[in-house]
């Protein structure tokens, strides 16, 4: 989905094209010094030849010296910035399907795995906390990366924020009974 600002982002990039680059190499650097110390001796040239009028073009142009051209990666990095900036980002809602076999704690959506962490073999950590005003249950597998944990909100609590709802990765919203029930069931193990 385009963001209301595509736009504007769209014409910086086009501007961001234009700007010269070098490329990260001995060769590139040194053309690169090369239109640097070109540029600013045209611009001392048009401040000092051209009259008081027209002094602020050739300091601008031996300015645009000192940081002209940038390195292409510099430029590859502003323009994936502002082609990313061009789309936003819309929460969606699924429906999802918690299953716990007494192996693995698993979250299906339309019939596919999404997510599951084993329980059985002894190498999963079980969290509880709130995010975002809700009863929160982490269950952590033996990789630490939060797309790999299984998240399950419940109805509101009153307990302290523990989790940003920025840290919280594609969580499933239960029931304050359901997420009692899980919890009981993973201490068990």
């Amino acid at each position: 989905m385009k963001s209301g600002l595509a736009p504007l982002y769209k014409l910086l990039d086009e501007f961001v094209k234009l700007i010269p680059s070098h490329k990260d190499t001995k060769r590139g650097r040194s053309r690169a010094l090369q239109v640097k110390g070109a540029l600013i001796v045209v611009g001392v040239l048009v401040a000092a030849t051209i009259g008081d009028e027209l002094v602020y073009v050739g300091v601008a142009i031996a300015l645009m010296g000192l940081i002209l051209p940038i390195p292409e990666m510099r430029k590859r990095t502003w323009r994936a910035r502002l082609k990313s900036a061009q789309f936003t980002h819309k929460q969606s809602t699924t429906a999802a399907s918690v299953t716990f076999d007494q192996r693995r704690i698993a979250i299906q959506i339309d019939g596919k795995v999404d997510r599951r962490v084993l329980v059985n073999k002894g190498n999963h950590r079980i969290e509880e906390g709130a995010s975002n005003g809700r009863q929160l249950l982490v269950v952590k597998g033996k990789v630490d990366r939060k797309k790999e944990h299984v998240w399950l909100l419940g109805d509101s609590s009153s307990e302290e924020e523990t989790y940003a709802a920025d840290d919280v990765f594609k969580p499933v919203y239960l029931t304050s009974a359901q997420l009692k029930e899980i919890a009981a069931a993973l201490d068990s193990q």
